[in-house]
């Protein structure tokens, strides 16, 4: 009633008196997980020929999936009967035996098939040259995000809702009188309580085990005694990755776009269904026609967190010069040209900022894109070009003069170094979002924007600058049309960070003073140049480019920097 609670005055003063306005309690858990790894493996080397060495082995990986010592995890199960939405199938299922439970100590199938062989070969085809190679299946583990608390809905929580507030007192209780106590304790096994909400499903086939193919093939040769130089090709490819947010159980066909404005019509009852052409879901639906068509209309979102649907592509071309210790000097340079294309950026699975659904859980083709750096680093993601050099130089002063004083002072320098350069590292176009709202029809977790044909992705900057550059053009996207998924891709080559330059140096000093004692002097220079590496661009279109407060935001701005500034030490040690 409008006039009653246009009564209850000032929030502040009802938080003076304490009284409760609303408030609900969850039963507290401290759910104890249990799962183990078992390995085992046998290898060998056999000599063939004198030129030709062969080695080979087998490792079986068996991993015991999550389970709960008391079973208190709870799941959706797509064939479990729901009371609460006229028995349809989907429902709240609970671990365990007996009565209003479903007979299994864990969600997840255990993966008996965890074989992974491995074959290598290396062949002398000369004195000089050496030609190597090798192939091998590896099985990663079913990592659990556990600081993300796992459902446990019934079994192992129950959250208690205090009745509505009262009209006559204007308040639930008083915050000196304490809560309420809860009178339902877990475990309430109603295969109701998630109803209308998201809920996670931990799906059998999800056991098992994420698995990768390895393989290289490496020529190596002898330039000098001290010089050696190495090609090889690397490759590998993921397959069964966990990718939890790409798999939603809830997510309708996208043939029903056809439907166009009537998906956003609202169903009350039965007569609004048949008004429509819609077959009622159960009795009690209440909701729109696109959430009547969901396979599951009694529930929002169904994701499996632990879903091993992820897959990943490397291949590389390697480079590398070793020399050793040659009149003073060394060095080691290497430089890798390479492509890794990926459904999945997050090494648990979670998505980070490149992945965070799937435009269409059945076809997962399309979040097919280069590897996104989700730590925004310069740690991961795909950096086609990447050269890494590292060296050291004892100068020659000592031997150009003669005198013993003089050869203290000049004598016993060296100047060690690590150069490191690569191209950016892929963006995504930020998915945040649906452009032409397929998140409330499709229940999709992303959204994709149309590709403007002859446009350039990348603005021509030539002196990019935080705060007054736009590096990407908005002119390149544009919305797709109502109820038509964008033909966008979700990263594109153009679509990088800025490259990366850094030049870290150490210059040292040994003096000898006895036998076995010494001073060593040392300075480092961290960023040498002094380089500035800026923040990754803004990514996300609908963000119009704008200025605002005299700066640059919105689509394609950037602001500070990510690397440090030049930083340098000095240390002296003694050392005996």
């Amino acid at each position: 009633d409008s006039a009653i609670y246009s009564k209850i005055g000032s929030e502040f003063a009802s938080f003076l008196l304490g009284t409760v306005g609303s408030a609900s309690m969850n039963s507290d858990v401290s759910l104890a997980y249990r799962s183990s790894d078992w390995t085992f493996y046998a290898q060998d080397d056999f000599k063939v020929t004198p030129r030709l060495t062969v080695n080979y082995g087998l490792r079986y990986d068996l991993h015991i999936p999550l389970s709960e010592k008391y079973d208190r995890i709870s799941s959706f199960v797509p064939d479990l009967p729901n009371p609460g939405a006229g028995n349809r199938p989907g429902a709240l299922g609970f671990l365990g035996n007996g009565a209003g439970r479903v007979g299994r100590r864990s969600w997840l199938d255990t993966d008996y098939k965890g074989f992974g062989p491995r074959v290598g070969a290396a062949f002398k085809m000369s004195d000089k040259t050496v030609f190597r190679g090798g192939f091998g299946v590896v099985y990663g583990r079913l990592e659990v995000n556990t600081f993300d608390p796992i459902q446990s809905t019934g079994s192992g929580s129950v959250t208690t809702s205090y009745p509505a507030i009262d009209p006559v007192t204007q308040y639930v209780f008083l915050l000196d009188d304490g809560f309420p106590p809860v009178n339902v304790r877990p475990p309430v096994l109603d295969p109701t309580l998630l109803n209308n909400q998201g809920i996670s499903a931990f799906t059998p086939e999800s056991g098992r085990l994420p698995r990768i193919y390895n393989w290289n093939f490496t020529i190596q040769r002898e330039i000098t005694k001290d010089l050696t130089v190495e090609a090889a090709y690397v490759g590998n490819r993921g397959t069964r990755l966990i990718a939890g947010y790409l798999k939603n159980l809830n997510q309708n066909d996208f043939s029903v776009l056809s439907m166009g404005d009537k998906l956003l019509e609202q169903i009350n009852g039965p007569a609004d269904a048949e008004r429509l052409g819609i077959p009622y879901p159960y009795p009690g639906f209440t909701g729109s026609v696109a959430q009547a068509l969901r396979p599951y209309p009694q529930y929002q979102g169904i994701f499996d967190p632990q879903a091993t649907v992820g897959e990943s592509n490397y291949n590389a071309l390697q480079l590398r010069a070793t020399q050793r210790l040659w009149h003073g000097l060394d060095y080691l340079v290497s430089y890798t040209l390479s492509k890794n294309i990926t459904t999945v950026d997050d090494a648990f699975g979670w998505g980070g900022f490149g992945v965070l659904g799937a435009v269409d859980t059945k076809r997962l083709s399309l979040e097919r894109g280069l590897a996104v750096d989700t730590t925004f680093t310069n740690s991961r993601g795909d950096r086609t070009h990447n050269l890494v050099a590292s060296f050291g130089y004892e100068l020659p002063f000592e031997n150009l003069v003669e005198s013993k004083a003089a050869r203290h002072v000049v004598g016993g320098w060296r100047i060690a170094g690590i150069l490191q350069y690569s191209s950016g590292a892929a963006l995504p176009l930020s998915p945040y979002g649906w452009p032409n709202n397929l998140g409330s029809v499709i229940f999709n977790n992303e959204g994709r924007l149309d590709i403007v044909p002859g446009q350039p992705i990348r603005n021509q900057v030539d002196n990019p600058w935080p705060g007054v550059s736009f590096m990407l053009n908005p002119g390149a996207f544009t919305d797709p049309k109502p109820y038509t998924l964008g033909n966008a891709a979700r990263t594109y080559g153009d679509l990088r960070s800025f490259p990366w330059f850094q030049e870290d140096v150490s210059m040292t000093k040994q003096i000898k003073l006895t036998e076995g004692k010494r001073l060593e002097l040392r300075v480092d220079a961290f960023n040498l140049l002094n380089r500035s590496i800026f923040n990754d661009p803004n990514t996300y279109v609908p963000d119009t480019p704008r200025i605002q407060g005299g700066r640059a935001v919105g689509y394609g701005s950037f602001w500070g920097r990510k690397n440090i500034e030049r930083q340098m030490q000095a240390s002296l040690r003694f050392i005996f």
